[in-house]
């Protein structure tokens, strides 16, 4: 009898972050070339799925490109290091996803899964912004946080970087485009926050971008964002948090939601560097304990954090004061 086991969950994570990080590496460097050839995005004349000749070959070459050790810009050094020194999964992993996204023959590239995925998802995207130009890609930016008064603070900064911008073909209105792997944020709407109850925390990445952009430290690169929205790379899909697609229907977060949604995010950012400077923290190696972390759906004294954490661990045991 084979005693066969499971899958490890962790295992399985990692895999899928692996993939997303593959994904995104071959969107950044096809929209990077489209920057530096120039051209204005469109999808194939036939069919809103398919790209056009030119855009096919880029597109190969990008899925190609971030799958081969020898590129300074493989995807598996942006995971594991240039020497794998930050190796997290099996070098068999790492061939089995290889040879899920090589293509060696352009002719057979529709016998690739992939690029049936990655063509789609970017035909799509090239036809909501038909015209539109890229400006940018994984753009870094800096920012200092305001007051109510628009008087710049000190003692902490902003920083981010923004996967893509694009712009009209005349440069008159900026849109701001954070790629997602598959889903997307639930709720992006913002409400003012009740006296005495708890605050409603959202997806704060977007106001976070919108903020950074037009308020960059670098007065020169500082630009008017006319839309914003989250792009899911599987489903084909976008989500806009600002504006809305190009002659689509009207987007039901205002300008007004917008405004509010970089206030709150704001302040949240000020409480958070008080705090934290003060060392005033909601969770501490008092209040929170192994048994607390390890009981699954008991969240409620997280509820400060829970927009920060990304992951839930295993807690091997306590460590004294210091937690």
């Amino acid at each position: 009898v084979l005693r066969l086991s499971p899958l490890d969950n962790e295992a399985e994570l990692i895999d899928e972050y692996i993939l997303g990080t593959v994904n995104h590496k071959v969107f950044e460097l096809f929209f990077s070339a489209l920057h530096d050839k120039k051209v204005l995005l469109c999808p194939s004349e036939g069919s809103r799925d398919k790209l056009g000749a030119e855009f096919k070959k880029i597109l190969i070459d990008s899925m190609n490109e971030a799958v081969s050790d020898a590129s300074k810009n493989s995807a598996f050094r942006e995971l594991f290091g240039k020497s794998g020194e930050k190796l997290t999964s099996s070098q068999t992993t790492i061939k089995i996803i290889s040879s899920q996204y090589k293509i060696d023959d352009e002719n057979l590239a529709g016998e690739n899964a992939n690029f049936h995925i990655l063509e789609k998802s970017i035909a799509n995207f090239c036809d909501i912004f038909r015209g539109h130009k890229v400006y940018a890609v994984e753009k870094e930016i800096q920012a200092l946080p305001k007051d109510e008064n628009g008087v710049d603070q000190e003692g902490y900064y902003f920083s981010g970087k923004i996967d893509c911008i694009l712009s009209t073909s005349n440069e008159s209105d900026f849109v701001i485009v954070d790629f997602k792997t598959t889903k997307l944020p639930a709720d992006l709407l913002v409400k003012e926050n009740e006296k005495g109850k708890p605050d409603k925390i959202i997806d704060f990445q977007l106001p976070m971008y919108i903020y950074l952009l037009e308020n960059s430290e670098e007065e020169g690169e500082r630009l008017p964002v006319s839309s914003a929205m989250f792009y899911s790379i599987k489903k084909a899909e976008p989500k806009f948090f600002l504006g809305s697609a190009p002659g689509g229907r009207p987007n039901r977060i205002t300008p007004e939601d917008v405004q509010l949604a970089k206030s709150e995010m704001l302040r949240l950012a000020k409480r958070f560097y008080e705090e934290v400077s003060a060392q005033e923290f909601a969770v501490t190696c008092r209040n929170q304990s192994r048994a607390v972390c390890m009981a699954k759906g008991t969240y409620d004294n997280c509820i400060d954090y829970q927009a920060i954490c990304r992951r839930y661990f295993t807690v091997s045991g306590e460590s004294g004061e210091k937690n």
